[in-house]
């Protein structure tokens, strides 16, 4: 293996992706990936390089924003192994390093395996409605709460509140890093969550829950725009909506206060289709 498809397993497996062959199917395969599923594995084995400008594609395909310590990485794993570790140190090496980087390079160690949400920690959010609402509260908030601190947040029951709480840190979801007060496992930290087929129904019952808190919601703001796009830039069109969405991260409390509320900001992004062949006028004879 070379050191770049060895950053580019770890990657995978920090984006959830047990396999290689999940990865590349569950990531729309060739036509979205630019190679074929062969080509992919002998990536994967140290045996081919993608082209430089591949790289893009595969921060999509691995949930990674460019400006990301994961997607440095890459790209340093990618001109390591393309043009050998010492014109790297020497040229490239200086170039790339950022402002508060040491000079010896630091190994990504296996921080990934920590920050990846279970397909069974996903079903215990998506359980039942007061399981999400709880999660959705502690997930944005860098505190401990008790129930009843969180209940009359949430406005809801005290009891229903500490047996939701429970079962989420049965789930290994939360903490308990004082007795009868709960903190988000991950607070301060944005794990992956579970992708593929499998996971899709559990989506769904998310949805379902998403949709019976919007319906209750005050509308403050919407946009809305329709364009024509390319398939191949589609990758690179989803990837800015992502960054845009991290963006609104900026504005967010991890405190709470008589002023804060909980938000939803939506990336959604749908495919539109109409008859590409017009209708002929009513009465119109050939």
């Amino acid at each position: 293996m070379s050191l770049f498809s060895e950053t580019l397993v770890e990657l995978r497996l920090g984006a959830g992706f047990k396999s290689a062959y999940k990865f590349f199917h569950d990531n729309g395969g060739d036509p979205v990936l630019k190679m074929s599923y062969s080509n992919y594995l002998m990536t994967e084995r140290g045996a081919t390089l993608p082209a430089l400008s591949k790289l893009s594609v595969l921060f999509f395909a691995l949930r990674l924003q460019p400006d990301s310590a994961g997607a440095g990485a890459l790209v340093k794993a990618w001109f390591r192994t393309s043009y050998g570790d010492e014109p790297f140190t020497a040229l490239l090496a200086p170039l790339m390093r950022e402002p508060d980087e040491p000079a010896k390079s630091r190994s990504m160690g296996n921080h990934f395996d920590d920050l990846q949400i279970t397909q069974e920690q996903l079903g215990t959010i998506a359980s039942a409605r007061l399981e999400f609402l709880c999660y959705l509260l502690l997930s944005n908030d860098e505190g401990a709460w008790s129930p009843g601190e969180l209940a009359l947040r949430a406005g809801e029951r005290e009891a229903a509140v500490s047996g939701a709480l429970q079962r989420l840190k049965l789930a290994g979801i939360l903490s308990e890093p004082a007795p009868g007060k709960y903190k988000y496992r991950w607070a301060g930290a944005q794990p992956a969550f579970p992708r593929g087929v499998s996971a899709l129904s559990t989506y769904d019952k998310i949805g379902l829950l998403e949709n019976s808190l919007l319906g209750k919601a005050e509308l403050a703001y919407i946009l809305t725009t329709v364009g024509h796009i390319d398939q191949e830039h589609y990758a690179n069109l989803q990837s800015m909506l992502s960054l845009c969405l991290d963006h609104t991260k900026l504005y967010s409390r991890t405190t709470g206060g008589a002023r804060t509320a909980l938000i939803a900001v939506e990336e959604r992004v749908i495919k539109l289709d109409w008859p590409h062949t017009p209708p002929e006028p009513a009465g119109k004879k050939h």
